[in-house]
């Protein structure tokens, strides 16, 4: 298991694992700079970040408008992940990470009425 270190500068940043091979349902995952940013602004441990990539409350969540982007959700986090990325290195790569609030909630329920008036105006 990782361990947060502390940067020797004066910021609050804590060194952070940046790939992780054979996740699953996903492969290999890069976590990129403005996920890792977005942690540190958040307050979210290394440990909070590892259980909903590893542990999901549920099934990957895929996004409406990307069908190459998913998400993965636990304990009121969520985590962004882009399966082909450009340019593709081999790997899935984390776009953000961010505390699902009320008003991701109601975006969510936004999007899920839009696809199921898709599906019955075909």
């Amino acid at each position: 298991m990782h361990y947060p270190v502390p940067h020797s500068n004066k910021t609050n940043k804590v060194d952070r694992k940046h790939y992780y091979p054979n996740v699953f349902r996903l492969g290999n995952v890069a976590v990129s700079r403005h996920a890792q940013a977005r942690m540190d602004e958040q307050k979210i441990s290394q440990a909070e970040f590892e259980d909903v990539l590893f542990q999901p409350d549920k099934d990957d969540i895929p996004e409406y408008e990307s069908k190459n982007k998913v998400w993965r959700e636990k304990n009121k986090l969520r985590i962004v992940i882009e399966k082909v990325p450009t340019p593709f290195s081999g790997a899935c790569l984390v776009t953000t990470v961010f505390r699902v609030t009320r008003r991701s909630f109601q975006k969510k329920r936004r999007m899920n009425s839009h696809e199921e008036h898709n599906h019955f105006s075909k």
